[in-house]
């Protein structure tokens, strides 16, 4: 067979050069249960071309545009998903390289093409294409398959949603799934090719994975749901453990645990705003989210409505009163800042320290090995409050805070004695209202 040298080329739209045509990967899938991948062909009557002045050129041939469609259809990223800014290839490209039907997710939206320019240069077969196109958009409409929402923005851009196969999660106290899921669910959308009253569908088979519907919170108003539901929550990271058992969240004032993040390790930092769902828990008064689902970090600019972390102020005749009538419900002044950033208004000295065991030891006698607790006592003057003139609460030295930071804040004790110090960090509750910090960077040596 002869070679022919050829050239061509396709002008898109603005949209496309915004979004971009990055290739993505596809997942492969059981052949037994692809949809049909055959290309569907429309022979009706042509459409009749709107004529301008400006437009000196022939109308192309039947021949002319049996090109331009193939070209469009193998070359042109015409559905584009809008999140990932990847192309999704229809049947033509997949059937002509061997790729599966993909596997979609995340209730994305896609952006589709919908005019163009194509332009092509055969030398050898004289075959010269410079033609405008437009494309309508449809989906199949058949039992087992999915819809397509179509929608246009302001400028003129269109995108379709998928119709993703939804379902409400439910799990046991023990983070057991109660609920099933639904099967995928396929969907084609077909792109129809106009071309000078000329006209020609193809097709873009898809899978679309099922996704749980999720109800989502601001932190303030979870502590008044039932335990074990499952919930979603957002918030800027405030403190996360060296071994990744714990980390904390904030909207503005209001602090929230995070139980068990190891599986999203280095997925998100320390002044990232995320969103994470799991099942709600009160763990010996501590709130969190246990048997956490997923952890996604996202973008402020989504969310304006999450706060960032702010400070909490107390006073200590507050903290006095709330540790005078704290018991197993931890009610009082703090009920509501477990895991929030808090400073009180006078600072505090050390009183003793104790090991794992409750035995009082010297502070150059704590374990920095990460691997043992340690309660440091301290102190602070009271004002106006009754009762007493002190007020004593637990500095907690967690294991999981790892040796640097324990030796971090020993090293503090062992230079300054019990010279007085502000404490600006987290308020953590386990049993009992106590001073949680992730590093010695909380203690700040009184003038």
């Amino acid at each position: 067979m002869k070679n022919n040298f050829k050239k061509f080329g396709v002008m898109l739209l603005a949209l496309l050069l915004v979004v971009g045509c990055n290739n993505g990967e596809e997942s492969s899938v059981d052949k037994s249960s692809e949809p049909d991948t055959s290309e569907s062909v429309s022979t009706s009557e042509p459409i009749t071309s709107e004529s301008s002045e400006e437009e000196q050129r022939e109308p192309v041939t039947a021949d002319e545009f049996a090109i331009a469609f193939n070209e469009i259809a193998l070359s042109v990223p015409l559905v584009v998903d809008k999140t990932r800014g990847t192309t999704i290839y229809g049947n033509a490209y997949r059937n002509k390289y061997g790729l599966p039907v993909p596997d979609l997710s995340d209730g994305n939206d896609f952006i589709l093409t919908t005019s163009g320019l194509f332009y092509y240069e055969d030398d050898d077969n004289e075959v010269y294409i410079d033609a405008p196109y437009t494309v309508t958009w449809s989906y199949v409409e058949a039992a087992g398959y999915a819809e397509f929402e179509f929608e246009t923005d302001d400028n003129g851009v269109l995108t379709a949603t998928p119709g993703y196969p939804t379902y409400k999660p439910e799990y046991d106290g023990g983070g057991n799934p109660l609920h099933e899921v639904p099967a995928k669910k396929p969907g084609r959308l077909v792109a129809e090719i106009h071309m000078d009253g000329h006209k020609k569908k193809t097709n873009f088979d898809m899978y679309l994975m099922p996704i749980e519907l999720i109800e989502w919170y601001r932190i303030r108003d979870v502590r008044d749901l039932p335990i074990s539901t499952l919930i979603g929550v957002r918030g800027y990271v405030t403190g996360i453990f060296p071994d990744w058992n714990n980390a904390t969240i904030n909207d503005g004032k209001v602090g929230f645990g995070l139980f068990k993040v190891q599986d999203y390790r280095d997925l998100f930092a320390v002044g990232d705003l995320i969103e994470a769902v799991g099942q709600f828990t009160a763990y010996n008064g501590l709130y969190q989210i246990q048997w956490i689902k997923s952890v996604k970090k996202v973008s402020p600019t989504d969310y304006p409505e999450i706060a960032k972390p702010a400070w909490k102020e107390f006073t200590t005749d507050e903290l006095a009163d709330q540790m005078d009538r704290a018991g197993d419900d931890l009610f009082g002044p703090l009920q509501d800042y477990d895991g929030a950033l808090i400073k009180f208004d006078k600072p505090f000295r050390m009183v003793e320290v104790k090991d794992r065991d409750n035995k009082v030891i010297d502070v150059s006698e704590m374990d920095i090995t990460g691997k043992y607790h340690t309660d440091i006592y301290v102190e602070a003057d009271t004002t106006d409050y009754p009762l007493r003139e002190k007020v004593t609460i637990k500095l907690s030295i967690n294991y999981h805070m790892g040796g640097d930071n324990q030796k971090d804040i020993r090293d503090f004790f062992m230079e300054h004695g019990n010279a007085p110090f502000y404490y600006e960090g987290h308020l953590g509750a386990y049993n009992e209202f106590v001073l949680a910090p992730y590093g010695g960077d909380t203690l700040v040596l009184a003038d």
